[in-house]
């Protein structure tokens, strides 16, 4: 049911009632006409006059109470039906990870990054020769091959693992560097007979030399002050070796 309107009967005065009743997905009862009198009379007996009716304000319009998923959303949709299978089964993942993530990122650490990045850039090229196991006595080779070996900086210096993530699942905090060594230290032939693996082993057995000097002859109140070099397994493979930073007594050490 719509509001009743009232009007004066033009003959006698008397008031005069009507309903208008309209169903839902049909069309109101009352001629056009009808109700531009209705609008009309009402406004007259409020005291505006014919004019009040032009300078009527119309009622705003209703918000929906739903609306179409924006981008975003409709990916946080997708990625819920495709990967995760099950709404709760995300929000459960999304709590984890809000517990395994780090609240703050130490400024020691974040410092020792960046000297440590300075370090790598600047290490100095050299031809290592073909005899790797005695240049580096402390790391395992497949075999000696009658290649040098190109050392140059490394072509890319990536953080990579957890920390890059911002979720840390161990008490210390561990961060991952990776080296991408540069072209000219491989040849079209590499991989054969090991060539490669005793190079990449090779080629970590410098960078760990060369830290080494750096870290003996940098200042005493650095960022990378007091830290401990080390050569370590990736899971134990003695042919994935890698060096390892772990924090000393200096002022400056911060993480691993």
């Amino acid at each position: 049911l719509k509001p009743f309107w009232l009007k004066s009967c033009p003959q006698n005065g008397s008031p005069q009632f009507g309903v208008q009743m309209a169903v839902s997905g049909g069309k109101p009862v009352g001629s056009k006409k009808r109700k531009a009198v209705d609008v009309a009379d009402g406004a007259a007996e409020a005291g505006g006059g014919p004019e009040a009716v032009d300078g009527a304000k119309l009622p705003a319009q209703s918000v929906p109470a739903f609306r179409a998923p924006d981008a975003t959303e409709v990916l946080e949709i997708a990625q819920t039906r495709n990967l995760y299978r099950s709404n709760l089964f995300r929000l459960q993942l999304e709590e984890l990870l809000q517990e395994m993530t780090p609240a703050t990122a130490s400024p020691g650490l974040e410092a020792a990054l960046r000297a440590l990045k300075g370090l790598l850039e600047g290490l100095s090229p050299r031809t290592i020769p073909e005899d790797f196991a005695a240049e580096f006595p402390g790391l395992a080779f497949h075999r000696r091959h009658p290649f040098p070996l190109a050392f140059g900086p490394p072509r890319r210096i990536d953080v990579v693992g957890g920390y890059l993530h911002g979720t840390c699942v161990r008490r210390d905090v561990q961060v991952d560097v990776a080296l991408e060594m540069p072209p000219e230290a491989f040849q079209s032939k590499d991989y054969l007979s090991f060539r490669y693996t005793d190079k990449r082993a090779a080629y970590v057995g410098e960078v760990h030399r060369q830290l080494r000097d750096a870290l003996a002859k940098g200042p005493s109140d650095g960022p990378l002050a007091g830290l401990a070099l080390s050569l370590a397994t990736v899971q134990g493979d003695v042919f994935r070796p890698c060096v390892r930073l772990s924090p000393g007594e200096g002022p400056g050490a911060g993480g691993r």
